[in-house]
């Protein structure tokens, strides 16, 4: 008996772990989607993507509505957004929150980006889509953590 609750155990965790990296990958190809949208200035994907109550801050700019940020698109310019350390946090079954490093060169309204940033993505999924519900970076040294 106690061979036979080990192995349920066992076997809801595999199904546990699975249905997680189903996740880490479908939010991480949503991720790769919204990025290229905000590289090409695209913003009816932006739109579809994003939450209309999107809150984006940062140090060089900070948006309370998805509305506010897709007005300004055309002054936000990148030349290099390169992620990397990504996590995946699952908080509930629809909503995950990454966290990563990057390192970017580009301007809004033509003041320089800070060029290395820590960033928090919230994600919730609707309708069985997943979009970013919230964006935020902060500057850090040249530290790799």
């Amino acid at each position: 008996m106690a061979r036979q609750i080990i192995l349920i155990v066992l076997g809801s965790l595999l199904f546990v772990a699975e249905g997680r990296a189903d996740v880490r990958e479908e939010v991480e190809n949503a991720r790769q989607v919204l990025r290229a949208a905000f590289d090409s200035g695209d913003a009816k994907v932006i739109e579809q993507r994003t939450t209309a109550d999107h809150l984006a801050i940062t140090t060089g700019f900070q948006f309370f509505s998805q509305a506010d940020q897709l007005r300004t698109l055309s002054d936000y310019h990148l030349s290099s957004y390169e992620a990397a350390g990504l996590q995946v946090i699952t908080l509930t079954e629809d909503v995950v929150q990454l966290t990563f490093r990057a390192d970017i060169e580009g301007t809004f309204q033509g003041r320089q980006l800070p060029s290395k940033i820590r960033v928090v993505e919230t994600w919730v999924r609707r309708d069985g889509k997943w979009l970013q519900a919230s964006y935020q970076s902060t500057p850090v040294g040249d530290s790799k953590d």
